[in-house]
């Protein structure tokens, strides 16, 4: 099943960014920091096209991803860290199946690799390692200006006592030359340069439908039994919707609307997605709370037809549904 309506480039990253919010606001602000970071050392350079920047800032921002699978959220944030493996792997194996920039993975399964180990690995090509060496510098920038509360001049000088030895002396010396504001929320936001280079290139049909598909695997990250609904309610809606007669448009709309129907349910605690019984009448109130959480990860961003397709899905015909408890024929 296939995305069909369109979305820009910057209405899909405001779509993960909420989602991936849910989960855990730190890592997405850490990721959007760590983006903007390896933007501003590696376009300088000029050696890479403005579609390679784009999706080096895309899995930048999404690096840490594999942590949404393990406890390291709170440890892997620490300047200096063992417990680095388990959501680099996760990481790695998630954008390896489920991303749409696969041949990417590899620099999320190694981004916390210092450059003197990293440097005499021979399976891997010049221009990936330079991709990690900087990727892994622009995290250890971010962790200890916004975990440590370094200044940028004491970072730096971290930075310069290591280079040839954890960082790379290339990426040390791009980092050297950053002329950056801070705080760096602050200068993303305003930065228009960094946006462009992000929205310029449009993203393909296909690669909007497997950033969506992304998004809803993101989610089975959380808990396995909720992809295999959204799959099979996106088919029997479709199959549905032939039935009824409807035109190939709405047919189209449908699909869209159900395959978004419950990504809202990022935001519902596992040990109620994955409850095995009846859910008490305080749980079943936070779970049915996944439809507003859908309006608002997905609100301004996706046509409306779709957008409300998504968000009636609970509703009754007889009134007893949810949110709104709307009656047929409202």
């Amino acid at each position: 099943m296939e995305y069909t309506e369109r979305i820009s480039n910057q209405s899909i990253l405001g779509i993960v960014q909420r989602v991936c919010n849910y989960v855990d606001p730190r890592l997405m602000d850490h990721g959007l920091r760590v983006s903007y970071l390896v933007w501003n050392m590696l376009a300088p350079l000029g050696t890479y096209t403005d579609e390679e920047l784009r999706d080096i800032c895309f899995i930048s921002i999404i690096h840490d991803i594999g942590a949404y699978k393990t406890e390291e959220i709170s440890r892997m944030l620490d300047f200096e860290t063992d417990t680095i493996w388990g959501h680099s792997i996760y990481g790695y194996l998630f954008i390896k199946y489920f991303f749409p920039l696969r041949d990417k993975a590899s620099s999320v399964m190694i981004h916390h690799v210092p450059w003197n180990e990293l440097e005499q690995q021979d399976g891997i090509d010049d221009q990936m390692k330079e991709i990690v060496s900087v990727l892994f510098l622009a995290d250890r920038i971010d962790v200890s200006m916004e975990v440590e509360h370094c200044t940028w001049e004491e970072s730096l000088r971290t930075i310069r006592a290591e280079a040839g030895t954890r960082f790379s002396p290339k990426a040390a010396a791009l980092a050297d030359n950053l002329n950056l504001t801070f705080p760096l929320m602050t200068a993303i936001a305003k930065d228009d340069r960094y946006h462009h280079a992000l929205a310029d290139i449009p993203l393909t049909q296909t690669q909007i439908t497997d950033y969506l598909k992304m998004i809803i695997f993101s989610i089975d990250f959380r808990s396995r039994h909720t992809v295999t609904h959204t799959v099979t309610t996106t088919s029997i809606s479709y199959e549905l919707a032939c039935l009824a007669g409807l035109d190939e448009t709405m047919r189209d709309k449908i699909v869209c609307g159900a395959l978004l129907h419950d990504v809202g349910k990022i935001g519902i605690p596992v040990e109620i997605l994955e409850f095995p019984g009846r859910l008490s009448p305080q749980a079943m109130a936070i779970m049915r709370t996944h439809v507003d959480i859908t309006d608002r990860i997905f609100d301004g961003e996706i046509e409306e037809t779709v957008r409300r397709i998504a968000l009636r899905h609970h509703e009754k015909m007889n009134g007893t549904g949810y949110p709104l408890g709307l009656k047929g024929g409202t």
